[in-house]
């Protein structure tokens, strides 16, 4: 495990590759993770939302699973941390990390790193 946070460290220190604003404000990741686990296993999510936003969550799952090293920075900005979906040599590990108190941000993100 400890290779593994140290490859997602060397990622996450990297510029990032793209940042996407998104309309998704969660009151809790663990909503994010559980839609994650129905687009993994069946190729779709479960949840109602207008086409354009389906496009934008397919795409970010799609990247997610489809490619390897890397990690999807998600931040919704009502909450105190972001979530921190890494694949690394074909293992999902999820996490959560705190954010700079000191920068107010207020647009929901995913950032992408490399």
């Amino acid at each position: 495990m400890e290779s593994f946070l140290k490859k997602i460290k060397i990622l996450i220190k990297t510029p990032t590759k793209k940042i996407i604003y998104i309309p998704f404000e969660v009151s809790s990741y663990s909503k994010v993770i559980e839609t994650w686990k129905i687009y993994k296993k069946c190729g779709k999510h479960n949840i109602n939302i207008k086409d354009i936003e389906k496009k934008i969550l397919d795409n970010i799952f799609s990247f997610h699973n489809d490619h390897k090293n890397h990690v999807l920075l998600y931040y919704s900005a009502n909450l105190k941390n972001c979530l921190l979906m890494c694949r690394i040599e074909n293992k999902y590990i999820n996490m959560i990390a705190p954010i700079d108190p000191l920068q107010d941000i207020e647009r929901n993100f995913v950032a992408t790193y490399c």
